[in-house]
């Protein structure tokens, strides 16, 4: 849709309107620069050649830079109607990138309210598009919406802005727009704002934006600052001063970078696909969140076990050490679900088999755990043993049905990973997930595992490329490869070919398309919800399972940054997420850090202690009693409140809504939350406070406004502002948010006997003495639950002095027994009596001097509705 009131702002900010002449054209101040040599930064020479400008500066704005008057592309047949607009778009003169596309074509849909589609590729010939990620596509227009857009025609520009606000959203008209072949380019002018989202990166939760670069293309490689890591996530927040919040999505799996600079502006390239933007309006962060995720899929419900606490180590050099770290663990008495066995257990570091000597009786070892309520998970990797003799059927079979990647001259791709020689698994041919799950249930037969635990599949491979290299094609050496100066170095060949297209268009896509056939193979194998663990992710991979954050050092750095990779994670729709606790590579035993860790990782969504090969044990069982006994208070706490956690999951799966959530995420109307990354939720009702350096004594956090009561005390703290708290040793601050009614049980030692304690109901009141929520149960396990409604869904209500506890679907068969009723912050004059129903009296007890009421409700089934009316 073209807007009218629209077209004098594009004649006053792009070239048709603008003063002439090239040294005018190059009179722009240093924020507004595009820079116009990604590939070339410090060559004046190259530049000028170009048509672009050169006024050298030494500091992080570029010295080469596009002139506002710089060519681009003219809109034709143009063909506009409500809701949308399409044309064909030519170059008014060729760029000087290689390949340059002379005509392309352009859709934009308004496809509903809050959601605007932008469509740019190749009038031509066909360009490589995102498979199976946009599992709600949408053909519909919607005549209506919360924003308005225009487009100018010479040179092609879109602008949208919000309706309720004016602020301008997206202004693609703030820097030349490029497309060739194997590069791509877009810029857009964005509004005074905090920026959160692209991965997957180390770095703060607001992104920078003072000329700072962020590279997506999936590589191994440890979490450091300024590096492409192992997944790939082309999304991002831009949150506003006022609380209003917008998202962009660039669906596009290439290499590409985002160039932030100041004002803020974005600028995207790719080197390949083809333009596929959707703007979701919010106009929260939350509902930023959940419209993505409406595009790309919710998360799936994990199985109730796997929330629990996992214990691993690389380097346990038979069975006898795992079954030492199970007794030792249990005799901790810390809350433990799963062991866990990484690639130690297969015979040379082959997937799909057992080494006969070392782990000789893994069967058995499996099916005691089982017996004793634990569950067993182990790792494979995506690259099969190259070995010709046959002996081998993974690989025998997969080469056999021509399921293997293959090299530019059509044999199969060997490179190098923990078997020796290997090839790679194409996910993308339609016959690999059949295979697939035919080897899984083949294994499953050997070894009953409960998950599995897939690594190394951004794919990894420890020779470059290949054993016999790459040729040196346009697209194993492309004009220009964002953050690397080779992109096949520690991954394959990019000619190397795949069922779908060359591996330099699906690369960063073989973990999700892994993750998908495992996560899809063991829910018919095990006929229940399946648990899959994944390094590599890319947009739209939360319902195939859950995320760790790599290979993290045991540092109070990599502490801290952990809760903003997490809090990334769940702004992505994948918030089962976690980061090795207590630190992947660590050449020594820390107590203090690990201590520390633990406390912080008994609230990461996804829980898990891991360590690398050559590192000692630090899992809590190696620490002194004290460590333990502090791990154990704070798994404690974990377990017992599993009955919230799972219903938060239950949500997340249901309406996109996050887990470990960004206080901006609950308060985005308030300005101090906008950075806080120290401190996060569960949901918007307990906020976790942890101490993340060393030596710590005191840790400072912001209590946003609303009624926060002290986890231990049931006093409430401060309201809208910040605190200093101790922090002793041996605890982790955490608060419960006034309005909240949050369904706990008594915790054991794992989730199946915790499962079967009564339940409690911690109520904390707000300032007008009301709270809300919800719980969510189930079996824990089984598939298809929403279609068969074979769950309960409970609602909690507290207004003044009286609570409603309502069913709202109750078909499943286990009781739910209800013991005792907390509530903090009742601030009215004590009670003289508690009623059941109306009726029956109840024994109460009401500490005055902090407000709480502990109220004994003991034989109350959850499952039937009931009041209480505190008289």
């Amino acid at each position: 849709m073209i807007f009218s009131i629209l077209a004098l702002w594009f004649c006053l900010v792009l070239t048709s309107c603008g003063t002439t002449g090239e040294a005018k054209s190059c009179v722009l101040d240093l924020n507004s620069r595009i820079e116009c040599s990604p590939d070339q930064p410090k060559n004046a020479s190259l530049c000028v050649s170009r048509g672009c400008c050169w006024k050298e500066f030494t500091g992080p704005a570029p010295s080469c830079f596009y002139p506002w008057n710089y060519p681009g592309y003219v809109a034709v047949k143009e063909n506009s109607s409500v809701g949308s607009y399409s044309a064909t778009l030519r170059r008014q003169k060729a760029s000087y990138w290689p390949e340059d596309i002379a005509e392309l074509v352009v859709s934009v849909r308004q496809e509903c309210p809050y959601r605007l589609h932008v469509r740019i590729t190749d009038a031509s010939l066909p360009r490589f598009e995102v498979p199976f990620v946009v599992k709600n596509h949408s053909e519909s227009i919607s005549p209506d919406a919360d924003f308005e857009w225009g487009v100018s025609s010479s040179p092609f520009a879109l602008k949208m802005r919000r309706k309720r606000t004016g602020s301008v959203l997206v202004n693609t008209g703030i820097g030349p727009f490029l497309f060739a072949n194997q590069f791509i380019q877009l810029s857009s002018q964005l509004p005074p704002s905090s920026i959160y989202g692209l991965g997957e990166v180390r770095d703060h939760l607001v992104r920078a934006t003072n000329w700072t670069r962020y590279f997506l293309f999936a590589r191994d490689h440890q979490p450091v600052e300024n590096m492409n890591l192992y997944g790939v996530h082309p999304f991002f927040l831009v949150l506003e001063p006022d609380g209003s919040c917008f998202g962009m999505f660039l669906l596009n799996a290439n290499a590409q970078e985002f160039l932030f600079q100041p004002g803020p502006t974005v600028t995207w390239r790719s080197i390949g696909g083809m333009i596929d933007l959707y703007v979701f309006t919010g106009p929260t962060p939350a509902m930023v969140v959940q419209q993505l995720q409406e595009l790309v899929g919710f998360p799936a419900i994990p199985p109730y076990w796997s929330l629990g606490f996992h214990v691993c180590k690389y380097g346990y050099h038979n069975l006898s050490d795992v079954q030492t770290v199970v007794a030792e663990m249990q005799a901790t008495g810390i809350p433990y679900d799963t062991q866990w066995i990484d690639l130690d257990y297969a015979r040379d570091k082959l997937i799909f088999t057992v080494d006969p000597v070392r782990f000789a009786g893994l069967t058995a070892f499996a099916q005691r755990l089982h017996a004793e309520d634990m569950r067993l998970v182990v790792i494979i990797d995506p690259a099969l043993g190259v070995i010709e003799d046959g002996s081998y059927e993974p690989y025998a079979l997969a080469k056999q049905l021509g399921l293997l990647i293959l090299n530019s001259t059509g044999d199969v791709l060997v490179g190098r990973v923990w078997p020796n020689r290997t090839a790679w698994l194409d996910f993308t041919n339609p016959l690999s997930p059949p295979y697939w799950q035919s080897m899984i249930a083949q294994f499953r037969a050997l070894v009953p595992v409960d998950g599995l635990w897939i690594d190394m599949n951004e794919p990894s491979n420890f020779a470059n490329g290949s054993l016999d290299g790459c040729p040196l094609s346009s697209v194993d050496v492309p004009p220009y490869a964002p953050g690397t100066a080779r992109l096949f170095d520690f991954t394959l060949c990019m000619s190397a070919k795949q069922h779908l297209g060359a591996h330099y268009d699906l690369h960063s896509l073989y973990g999700y398309t892994e993750a998908m056939a495992t996560y899809q193979a063991l829910a018919s194998v095990l006929a229940t919800r399946p648990f899959v663990l994944s390094r590599s992710t890319f947009s739209g991979q939360g319902p195939f399972g859950a995320h760790w954050t790599g290979d993290n050092a045991a540092t109070y750095h990599d502490l801290a940054v952990s809760i903003p990779e997490v809090l990334t994670f769940s702004l992505f729709g994948i918030p089962f997420v976690g980061p090795d606790i207590c630190g992947y590579y660590s050449d020594r035993l820390d107590e203090p850090l690990c201590q520390r860790w633990q406390q912080v990782g008994a609230f990461y969504p996804f829980s898990r202690n891991h360590d690398c090969f050559a590192c000692p044990r630090h899992d809590p069982a190696v620490f002194s009693r004290a460590m333990q006994e502090s791990t154990r208070k704070a798994y404690l706490i974990r377990y017992s409140l599993l009955p919230y956690l799972s219903t938060l999951f239950h949500r997340a799966n249901q309406t996109g809504e996050t887990v470990a959530r960004p206080l901006f995420v609950e308060f985005p109307d308030d300005p101090e939350t906008h950075a806080v990354e120290a401190q996060f939720l569960w949901g918007g009702c307990l906020l976790i406070s942890p101490a993340l350096q060393e030596n710590a004594t005191t840790v400072v956090g912001y209590f946003p406004r609303r009624p926060w009561y002290d986890w231990y005390s049931g006093r409430v703290t401060v309201s809208g502002e910040w605190l200093t708290m101790d922090v002793p040793l041996d605890t982790i601050p955490l608060h419960l948010a006034g309005g909240c009614v949050v369904p706990s049980q008594l915790a054991s030692v794992t989730t199946a006997l915790s499962r079967k304690n009564p339940f409690t109901l911690l109520i904390a009141l707000d300032a007008d003495m009301q709270a809300n929520g919800e719980l969510f149960w189930d079996d824990g396990e089984s598939l298809g639950v929403y279609a068969a409604k074979n769950y309960s869904l409970i609602h909690f209500t507290f207004q003044q002095d009286r609570f409603w506890s309502i069913p709202r679907n109750v078909d499943f068969n286990s009781p739910m027994p209800l013991t005792n009723v907390t509530v903090m912050g009742f601030s009215r004059s004590p009670p003289t009596r508690i009623l059941l129903n109306d009726t029956l009296p109840l024994s109460f007890d009401f500490v005055r001097r902090i407000g709480v009421l502990y109220i004994s409700v003991s034989g109350i089934d959850l499952k039937w509705p009931f009041t209480l009316a505190i008289l």
